[in-house]
């Protein structure tokens, strides 16, 4: 009988044993899980770091690319106006070149007239070239006794009743010979811009007019001059050639 109870405690025992050793197994298992799930954790608040990093990041690369956005419009904007500016320069800089030949021109001009004055200073010059030979002339009719305190006449003859001078130029009928209404060429003024606002013209119209004058041979010509002329939407104005 006490062998056969001590042989049932024993397997009790082992039993026992056993049951200790597999919830010890199970522990381990457990704790296992446990130090796995705070890994987890651990790896969790990592990943939530820096994905608030990420998103951080994020917000600043938006507001910076507002800020590039900003920029591009602002020089899209500039570049607009540049090229209205560059515009605005090519027409000024064409009408500086129109502007320096027409001055090149007049002053040309200038100078044969000044030589036709040179050349054209004595008794026989006529009226309009007129420079010293006008006060040289009131003098010496001033001293041959022509009416007048200044020695000024009208054609250089006193009058027969000793009264005012004649009135210069051909008697009233008289045919002239020295113009001509056939033009011997044609001058054409165009025109494309406003020399104003150098905006375009519309409406164009044209005028024409006859103009002697004395070649370098002296020797008068007759030239038609066409200039035209057109209607600027802008000024509201007809513009034309200022020649």
């Amino acid at each position: 009988m006490a062998e056969s109870g001590v042989a049932l405690l024993r397997k009790e025992l082992a039993a026992a044993l056993e049951k200790i050793a597999g919830l010890e197994a199970e522990a381990a298992e457990r704790a296992a899980e446990i130090a796995m799930l705070k890994a987890k954790s651990t790896e969790q608040a990592l990943l939530r770091k820096e994905l608030a990093a990420s998103l951080e990041k994020i917000a600043g690369l938006e507001a910076e690319a507002a800020e590039r956005a900003a920029e591009i419009a602002m020089l899209k904007a500039k570049s607009t106006e540049q090229a209205l500016l560059r515009k605005e320069l090519a027409a000024a800089l064409e009408k500086i070149a129109w502007l320096e030949a027409e001055n090149s021109g007049l002053k040309a001009k200038a100078a044969e007239q000044a030589v036709r004055l040179a050349v054209c200073d004595g008794p026989n010059a006529p009226s309009s070239s007129l420079t010293t030979y006008g006060p040289r002339r009131n003098a010496w009719r001033k001293e041959r006794g022509y009416k007048g305190s200044d020695g000024a006449g009208s054609d250089g003859k006193p009058a027969p009743d000793g009264g005012a001078p004649r009135k210069m130029g051909p008697p009233q009928g008289h045919k002239g010979v020295s113009h001509c209404n056939k033009p011997e060429f044609t001058m054409k003024c165009g025109i494309l811009t406003c020399p104003v606002c150098c905006g375009p013209l519309e409406k164009f119209d044209r005028w024409r007019k006859l103009v002697n004058d004395f070649d370098q041979f002296w020797r008068v010509v007759t030239a038609m001059i066409e200039v035209e002329t057109g209607w600027c939407g802008k000024c509201e104005k007809y513009s034309r050639v200022n020649k």
